[in-house]
């Protein structure tokens, strides 16, 4: 199966790209050979190699993309990436010793295999929807960043946010926030065995008035 990566938020110039590539989608399907042109056509543009005698930035991606992984692709890693937000229904492999940093995880229902290292960064949002499954079943390690926002539908209860085989940074944990429907209190905590973060909201309390 082919997997293909396609630009976006960039004006090409001439033929390439001026400004380094601010979103990579990646499809389950072949590419055309205009689509391939294009993408050579970027990395040559990235290795200095342009014709067109404007100045071209290195790399082709931006620091921070925004990957969109399409139902039944895979996104491999295996190296130190920082991406912005990570959306779709795709399917994320981090190898081992490699170690992919999120800065939120808008509209994922996609899973993450490998043995690499996921990391929440600090800052990042998570919207795990009405949580009736949890946005990241990793085989690795996750590390847990500082001040992280945890959007939900849900409504009362305990909502696996994700499972991992194991959990870096807990303390971190106290400076996150939930934002749940209604305004509902709520606190993410770990399990006892270290291997499930999830979130715990406040049931309603009501008053019966005599």
């Amino acid at each position: 199966m082919a997997h293909g990566i396609l630009r976006a938020n960039a004006s090409p110039v001439g033929g390439v790209s001026p400004q380094p590539i601010g979103k990579v989608l990646i499809y389950d399907k072949n590419l055309s050979a205009g689509q391939i042109r294009m993408i050579a056509e970027q990395l040559e543009a990235s290795k200095g190699r342009a014709t067109t005698g404007k100045a071209i930035p290195d790399g082709v991606l931006s620091a921070h993309p925004d990957v969109t992984v399409a139902a039944g692709a895979t996104l491999r890693v295996e190296s130190a990436e920082t991406i912005g937000n990570l959306s779709g229904e795709g399917s994320v492999e981090i190898a081992p010793l490699a170690r992919l940093d999120i800065a939120s995880a808008l509209d994922f229902a996609g899973a993450v295999s490998g043995d690499g290292l996921l990391g929440i960064a600090d800052g990042a949002v998570l919207d795990i929807g009405d949580g009736s499954a949890p946005l990241f079943v990793c085989d690795g390690p996750v590390a847990l960043g500082a001040n992280v926002t945890v959007r939900t539908t849900a409504t009362q209860g305990r909502v696996t946010i994700a499972t991992a085989h194991s959990f870096d940074g807990a303390e971190n944990l106290e400076s996150w926030t939930v934002a749940a429907s209604g305004n509902r209190p709520g606190s993410v905590l770990l399990s006892a065995d270290g291997k499930s973060l999830y979130l715990s909201l406040v049931s309603p309390t009501v008053i019966f008035f005599r």
